[in-house]
């Protein structure tokens, strides 16, 4: 701790006032990397989606980009496994997982009114796939560092 705090030359009383806790500090990690990921998919700037599969291939190449830089890739698994202890931390993790959700069925939902994805399904079931399919990635990009232009590709093989 003593090393980050001198990094970012700051005391331990101006850390602490900010982050009164680990759990804070992580919850804090994981909403900068979700708006990280998300904010480049949003607003003016952000192109219309033409398939799932082009925006599955986005997300993990963001997500990519981003483990690079920081790690999140890593830093989400360590945040799942101590949810699984720790009630306060399970609170941090499904409020994360709820935006991502809501970000994703907004998505799916544009998708399926452009006409580029089948009405029928619902849009949070649909969420809900993709979002097993991005947590997969980030298992494996823990792991073993599975780079996600490979990932896309037998995402595709598969017809994805």
């Amino acid at each position: 701790m003593q090393d980050l705090l001198t990094a970012a030359n700051i005391s331990a009383g101006v850390f602490y006032h900010y982050f009164p806790s680990k759990d804070a500090i992580i919850a804090a990690v994981a909403d900068e990397v979700l708006a990280e990921i998300s904010s480049a998919h949003t607003g003016a700037k952000a192109p219309p989606l033409k398939s799932l599969g082009e925006f599955v291939r986005i997300i993990v190449t963001d997500i990519e980009r981003v483990d690079q830089d920081s790690g999140a890739a890593t830093l989400a698994i360590q945040l799942w496994s101590e949810a699984l202890r720790n009630p306060d931390m399970a609170r941090v993790a499904a409020t994360s997982v709820s935006k991502v959700m809501d970000w994703l069925t907004t998505k799916v939902k544009a998708l399926q009114h452009a006409g580029h994805l089948s009405p029928h399904p619902a849009p949070r079931q649909v969420a809900a796939i993709l979002l097993a399919i991005v947590h997969g990635f980030m298992v494996q990009r823990a792991l073993v560092k599975t780079d996600a232009k490979a990932y896309c590709k037998a995402l595709k093989d598969l017809a994805l």
